[in-house]
């Protein structure tokens, strides 16, 4: 429980210089320092569960874990629409801070039992920055030694990249060329959280029974095929497509990744969770970066094709990863996997 405490806490401190900020580097360097400082608790969230999950149920258990978040999401998206055009981006990121306070000192004062004690926040951001840098000098040697959990790691995180570099060119899709309203683009956005919403327990079950690289792919081709609708559509009564088939790919992925994860990470796997975290983190901190310079380079249609070029090269890296250890001992069972999907 302590873990969401200073998750929910460090960000919303370091939401107070987004606030404040004037420039844009400023809004940078607070966002990375809140995703970095905040990121703590995900590697730990991941092996709790690979401690407490029976294999056979972990996917259907996602299946209504993320469902939460979802259900968050949607109705933070459709607030957000209605109350910027009120009172400003400002004051909604401001109650986006308030609200992550009041969540903090829920943990902290009502989910926290006495036996459970709190770390000093000090020393916890001191070990936070020795681990990132130990873990980054022993990074070659994690690499080399992962194996297939560091191809799927490496397949993972160019998709990410190549969905990420995406979401500048969706946004200037949507205001410069489709002239959408905010309450339009928060309503949009809560629709494809729905569909994420409900597709994620069914997918659940599928993937506990079938596996999660077919449904793993089959997310992917969905990715690579939702820029090609968003930049050919005609107009903005479209959209509810587009959104659709976010909220599609996206539960297709939500619902096969950690199984995917869990079925190949080495005994290590606090090491090996960081080691996907960072190289994940990598990719979606950078992808819109490269995608927002590129839209205004080359343009908005030739940067959501190379978007999509880069999510087709990480489902050719996905389909040579095997989707259990148990492929790599006996390649008879890889290439029947391989014949089932194809």
């Amino acid at each position: 429980m302590e873990n969401g405490f200073y998750r929910f806490l460090f960000t919303a401190i370091f939401s107070v210089p987004v606030l404040v900020s004037t420039k844009p580097w400023q809004i940078i360097l607070a966002t990375s320092l809140q995703a970095l400082l905040g990121s703590i608790s995900e590697v730990t969230i991941t092996v709790r569960f690979a401690e407490l999950l029976e294999p056979s149920k972990r996917a259907r258990f996602m299946g209504i874990y993320n469902p939460l978040g979802y259900a968050g999401n949607i109705t933070g998206s459709f607030f957000a629409g209605k109350f910027i055009p009120v009172i400003g981006y400002k004051y909604t990121f401001l109650g986006y801070t308030i609200l992550n306070i009041i969540i903090a000192d829920i943990i902290r004062f009502g989910l926290v039992t006495p036996s459970e004690s709190m770390i000093d926040l000090i020393g916890l951001i001191r070990m936070a920055f020795w681990e990132l840098w130990k873990g980054f000098m022993d990074l070659p040697s994690t690499f080399n030694h992962g194996g297939a959990y560091t191809r799927w790691s490496i397949s993972i995180s160019v998709r990410g990249f190549g969905i990420a570099m995406f979401g500048p060119v969706l946004t200037l899709y949507l205001v410069n060329v489709f002239h959408a309203s905010k309450p339009e683009i928060g309503a949009l956005t809560s629709i494809a959280f729905l569909v994420r919403l409900l597709g994620a327990p069914f997918l659940g079950i599928m993937v506990d029974r079938h596996g999660p690289k077919r449904l793993m792919i089959i997310g992917l081709l969905l990715a690579v095929v939702h820029p090609i609708v968003f930049s050919t559509i005609p107009g903005v009564s479209y959209l509810f497509i587009v959104y659709v088939v976010s909220g599609l790919y996206w539960a297709f992925i939500n619902a096969s990744w950690f199984t995917w994860q869990m079925n190949l990470i080495p005994s290590n796997r606090g090491v090996y969770a960081g080691f996907f975290s960072f190289i994940n983190g990598l990719a979606w901190a950078f992808g819109p970066l490269f995608g927002g310079f590129l839209g205004d380079v080359i343009g908005l249609r030739y940067c959501a094709l190379l978007s999509l070029s880069i999510v087709f090269l990480s489902l050719l890296i996905m389909l040579k990863v095997p989707e259990t250890l148990e492929e790599v001992e006996n390649p008879s069972h890889s290439l029947q996997v391989i014949q089932n999907i194809t």
